[in-house]
């Protein structure tokens, strides 16, 4: 399981990790769905994601 209990993405679970993904970040700092900080390049990873 990955986004169960203990797994490596639980921290994702049931939050918006847009700006996150865009980063390629596991901080708890970037699991927000704040993306208006985010430059050309994470923003272009950020749709890759999508």
């Amino acid at each position: 399981m990955f986004y169960g209990p203990g797994g490596p993405y639980a921290l994702f679970a049931g939050k918006d990790a847009s700006r996150a993904l865009a980063k390629i970040s596991f901080e708890e700092k970037d699991l927000t769905g704040d993306i208006s900080v985010l430059g050309p390049f994470e923003l272009e990873a950020l749709q890759d994601w999508e």
